[in-house]
Parts: C-alpha cells; sequence; structure tokens
C-alpha cells in the first residue's frame, strides 16, 4: 500500500519546475484508469503518481489518490493527497492569473 510522504512526493512533483513529458503522463493516466477499473487500486495509485512524475498538469489525480486511499481507510494519508492536490490547483489558478494581468 502507497504509505507516507504522499504530501511531500506531491508537494514535490508539483513544486519543481519541470520539462512535462506529456506523452508519458497520458501513458501513465491511462493505466491508472485501467487498474483503478479493475479495482487494483494499489497500481492504480502507482500509475497516477506515475503521472505526476511526468507532468505536473496532472494535479487532479493527486484528488484521485487521495479518493483511493480513503477507500483503503487510509484517512491521514488521504488528507495529505488531498492537501496536495488544493495546493497545486491554488498554485496552478494564481499562475494563470498573474500571467493573464
Amino acid at each position: 500500500m502507497v504509505r507516507k510522504s504522499v504530501l511531500l512526493f506531491l508537494l514535490t512533483v508539483c513544486a519543481i519546475p519541470a520539462v512535462a513529458d506529456v506523452s508519458k503522463a497520458q501513458e501513465a493516466y491511462m493505466r491508472g484508469l485501467a487498474q483503478e477499473k479493475a479495482k487494483n487500486y494499489d497500481t492504480a495509485i502507482l500509475e497516477y503518481k506515475l503521472a505526476l512524475e511526468a507532468d505536473p498538469k496532472y494535479f487532479l489525480r493527486a484528488k484521485t489518490i487521495g479518493e483511493l486511499l480513503l477507500l483503503f481507510g487510509e484517512k491521514a494519508e488521504a488528507l495529505e493527497a488531498y492537501d496536495a492536490y488544493l495546493l497545486a490547483r491554488l498554485l496552478t489558478h494564481r499562475s494563470s492569473r498573474l500571467r493573464m494581468d
């Protein structure tokens, strides 16, 4: 099971400016969806994390990771994932507003 450091991992992925590998992110995301559909939640979480690593714009997957962790009763880790999602969303929204001004 995906354990501690979910928030640290997600914050690191979302905070580090990186060259996005969009195709790698899409592939990992699609594998994650397939694994989630097959109820292989641990593998789905790992694939969603790979999507985040490849392209931080996939920050919505942090929310999905939180939802899956909650299914396992991992409330503290789910909360960390939700927090990372909200922070990434805030930072993305904030940076897009700055570009528009």
